[in-house]
């Protein structure tokens, strides 16, 4: 039985299954983009399978239907996809010329297969998946000795017949699509086994490294693979299986210093065969050593690692997205020897593997140059891990990556370094000339009274083990007394020791908690640092950064090592400073992808865009360090003489916001309360205005009619009366137009700001269409900010109409002739919200209530008006009298062609 966990797990997979999303948010219907279908688990799962039918088995969308008939005797019944011998049996619904049928379930659902069979055995059929998002079947159909369904490892793409399945060669592989998805299954296979979490992940490393065994040996034929006649039967599976466990066992023992003579695949035969049956059909290696296949294989240690090594320790991988912004900040180069003293799974050190080679393949080299060079940069990584589990995954991934595993040895970096029993080149006794040039690290955070550092023997090893006192000067100096009471959190710790074994002019990019740039208890530190390094950056990660797995706010620093470290209140540079608005992910960890005006996913070579601003601060370093202005708004360079004569030495970025940045600094620095949360606008509502196209007006005179609507422009909508409202006839509507104008639809709670005009009219200004604006079409030129959560909606509307509101509203204004704000400066918006119980729904009460009161008052208006006019009508009967009609003034002129 699933839990509910089980059951919240599932359906967050679902969630980050690839679809296409109008702004209205239901989905772009794969088959016909021109339509749109409400979004659902089952919904998604069909879609997201029917991209896979096309981008991954080479299926044309023009051979394949969506609830296709089916008939059954006396019945007729819908098969959720349907693959067809050609397009015209497609247009035909040619039950006789069916190659493939899908079944598809939402991700609770396990059953539904014998409905597969129903369809399969009803018509021409060659076979079946089913398919729930998590869970996947093949099936065959065989005609002897009976008519049946015979479960099948795969199926055929096209060109190819079901006897090829299972049978591949090295040049049949292809790169995978969506892996993600592919090792959540085998994952659920793997734990189905009963194995503890993280044998389930370890497990999975090693038949990761005999897939890519099978990909690097000699010969053509593939060995790790299982075709469906070994499927079928124990000592097929057996025999599957024991292939794989050879290639292990030839990676076992090359690399003797990583892996123990006893180590091996733990899982039975058919699970393993069910991972071989998911794994066999892509290719890991890539032939032109492209980026993608280090995107592969950190997908896979994502899936697995992050979720069982890590998690139970409280320990988390850096997002990567992170980790890359780090590392081109740094900017290391092929002469750099790099370390990280808590590498974790070495992703750090992969990022450098792949900054450095992508540089090295770039220059005008010889090939074997650029290849002894990349060998080369591996032999200059090193790292530490205190978790043996998880310094045998580090070396892992570097064997994966190019190797330079022999740089990654068991350590506790806060021990004395010369008490490393393995031979390890930075230790002192070692290489004394041989020092890191670049550090980049995430080390544990432990700000908590229980997480302290409060042992008497590590502590000595750190002036920041000692208790600190001010001297005659005012500044602080370490004492001889130990800071047990208190205790240090290890980040300190890990700072100090990171500057310690920096070369001279060496550089650190490390991750610290936020505290440490404000905290007075932190002091110290921030003075440390100044003493003994050039302060180059300091970057606020975003809340979400380490979502859903930690809550810690963290931030960034950038250091350069001094040759002679010193103290002085003359040092004036500038420093980098940065606040990071969005991370591509929301607070449960879930992704969050660009989209562009009007709401659709942007993509790129197919693929979703992760919406974060990290790309933005790394570019932002780089005109600073090139002498340009700085291209983000979330960036600045402060001088470090403001910093030295700041209250405590403080390095928090909001402290030092240019002032047409203070409203922004403002809010953000709530963010490190115990009293507000700040999220981005745009991580929990859609935010969008829609198209501009030709509008099928209403004949002249025409006000009302089935098919008229009214059309509100910004100040229609903010007319008392409406009175320039426009009307248009869906019945001369093309249907391109009647797709243009449902993504325009208003709905009653919509919060609407005008996004064009000048500050001192319309511009920026913020409304709720009320239920009288239910059902009509607003133009493009108000954005749509639509909230599911009644309270929040109440008060972000309310916020937007305040003073600080409006100020984060215009902050990004731009424009020649006339102004505007584009719907991703409003997502980008940082909205506190009061921790407070019942603030918000105080605020939702007083809003509702004005809105009622605005819905009367235009009722009450509205009866007025019938009134006077029945009043006028029968006096102006009397007198014989008629009406002159009184022109409503016309709307600002819009753009031309419109």
């Amino acid at each position: 039985m699933s839990t509910t966990a089980d059951v919240r797990s599932r359906l967050d997979l679902i969630s980050e299954l690839t679809v296409d999303l109008a702004a209205n948010g239901r989905i772009v219907d794969f088959l016909r983009p021109e339509t749109t279908r409400p979004d659902g688990p089952e919904e998604r799962v069909r879609q997201y399978y029917a991209r896979v039918l096309v981008e991954e088995y080479g299926y044309q969308r023009s051979h394949m239907a969506f609830e296709a008939p089916i008939n059954i005797g006396h019945e007729t019944k819908q098969a959720d996809i349907v693959v067809y011998n050609s397009p015209e049996a497609a247009a035909a619904r040619d039950q006789g010329q069916i190659w493939l049928i899908v079944e598809v379930k939402a991700p609770t659902i396990t059953d539904g297969h014998r409905q597969l069979v129903s369809y399969v055995c009803s018509s021409s059929s060659s076979g079946g998946v089913w398919f729930n998002g998590e869970e996947i079947s093949y099936f065959r159909r065989v005609e002897q000795p009976r008519l049946e369904l015979r479960e099948w490892t795969n199926i055929p793409r096209t060109g190819e017949t079901w006897d090829t399945v299972g049978h591949y060669r090295k040049r049949d592989l292809r790169p995978p699509r969506e892996l993600k998805h592919v090792f959540q299954r085998c994952h659920n296979a793997i734990y189905r086994a009963g194995l503890d979490s993280e044998d389930v992940a370890v497990d999975m490393v090693r038949i990761i490294l005999a897939k890519y065994r099978d990909e690097q040996n000699v010969g053509e034929l593939c060995q790790f693979r299982c075709t469906p006649d070994e499927f079928s039967s124990a000592e097929g599976q057996h025999e599957a299986a024991q292939r794989v466990r050879d290639l292990f066992a030839q990676v076992r023992s090359d690399h003797a210093d990583v892996f123990p003579p006893t180590e091996e695949i733990t899982i039975g035969d058919r699970n393993l065969a069910v991972v071989i049956n998911e794994l066999q059909p892509f290719r890991f290696l890539a032939d032109d050593e492209t980026e993608q296949v280090y995107d592969v294989i950190g997908t896979a240690f994502e899936v697995y690692v992050s979720a069982h090594l890590k998690g139970a320790r409280g320990q988390f991988f850096t997002n990567r997205l992170v980790v890359n912004m780090m590392v081109e900040i740094l900017n290391p180069s092929e002469t750099d020897t790099i370390y990280d003293p808590a590498c974790g799974s070495g992703g750090f050190l992969i990022a450098v593997l792949r900054y450095v080679r992508g540089r090295i393949l770039q220059s005008d080299r010889s090939p074997a140059a650029k290849q002894r060079e990349i060998r080369t940069v591996s032999q200059r990584l090193f790292g530490t891990d205190i978790a043996p589990r998880l310094v045998r995954v580090a070396k892992t991934n570097m064997i994966l990556n190019g190797d330079g595993h022999g740089g990654i040895v068991r350590a506790n970096a806060l021990r004395d370094m010369r008490e490393i029993e393995e031979n390890f080149p930075l230790k002192p006794s070692a290489q004394p000339s041989l020092r890191p040039t670049r550090i980049l690290s995430n080390p544990p955070f432990g700000a908590s009274h229980d997480l302290r550092e409060r042992n008497r023997d590590v502590l000595r090893g750190f002036s920041l083990g000692h208790v600190w006192e001010p001297d005659t000067q005012g500044l602080l100096q370490p004492t001889s007394e130990l800071n047990t009471g208190e205790g240090v959190p290890p980040e300190i710790l890990f700072l100090e020791r990171c500057i310690d074994m920096l070369a001279p002019g060496g550089r650190l990019a490390i991750v610290i908690a936020r505290g440490v740039l404000d905290n007075r208890d932190a002091l110290p530190a921030r003075q440390y640092v100044l003493t003994q390094t050039r302060l180059l950056g300091v970057v606020n990660c975003h809340p979400n950064t380490f979502a859903p797995f930690n809550g810690t706010k963290a931030a960034i620093l950038f250091l350069e090592k001094k040759a002679n470290p010193s103290f002085s209140r003359g040092d004036d540079y500038p420093v980098f400073m940065a606040v990071s608005q969005k991370v591509g992910q929301d607070s449960m960890g879930r992704e969050i992808h660009r989209t562009n005006d009007n709401g659709d996913l942007v993509l790129v070579a197919g693929q979703p865009v992760l919406d974060h601003d990290l790309g933005d601060i790394s570019r932002a370093w780089i005109d600073v360090q090139q002498g340009r202005e700085i291209s983000y708004e979330g960036a600045w360079t402060v001088p470090l003489s403001r910093i030295i004569d700041a209250p405590e030495m403080r390095f928090n970025p909001v402290r030092f916001a240019p002032v047409a940045e203070r409203a922004l600094a403002s809010v953000l620095e709530l963010a490190g309360s115990e009293e507000w949360a700040v999220e981005r606008l745009g991580d929990f509502a859609q935010v969008f205005n829609g198209p501009r196209f030709k509008r099928p007006f209403a004949d002249h005179g025409v006000t009302e009619g089935p098919s008229i609507v009214k059309m509100f422009t910004p100040k229609a909508f903010f007319e008392e009366r409406g009175e320039s409202v426009k009307h248009l006839d869906l019945a001369k509507a093309t249907p391109t137009q009647l797709r243009q104008m449902e993504v325009l639809t208003l709905r009653s709670g919509y919060i609407l700001v005008v996004d064009s005009g000048t500050a001192g009219r319309l511009l920026g200004r913020v409304g709720m269409a009320a239920g009288f604006h239910d059902g009509m079409v607003g133009n493009n030129n108000m954005i749509r900010i639509v909230i599911e959560d009644d309270a929040r909606r109440a008060y972000v509307y309310q916020f937007l109409r305040s003073a600080i509101g409006q100020t984060l509203l215009l902050r990004n204004v731009y424009g020649t002739n006339q102004d505007h704000i584009e719907p991703d400066d409003v997502k980008d918006i940082p909205i506190p919200l009061p921790r407070a119980e019942g603030s918000l729904e105080r605020i939702q009460g007083q809003v509702s209530r004005i809105s009622q009161l605005r819905e009367e008052a235009a009722r009450l208006d509205s009866e007025a008006n019938d009134e006077l006019d029945r009043l006028f009508g029968r006096l102006a009967e009397e007198a014989d009298v008629e009406l002159m009609e009184i022109p409503v003034a016309e709307d600002e002129p819009e753009e031309a062609g419109v």
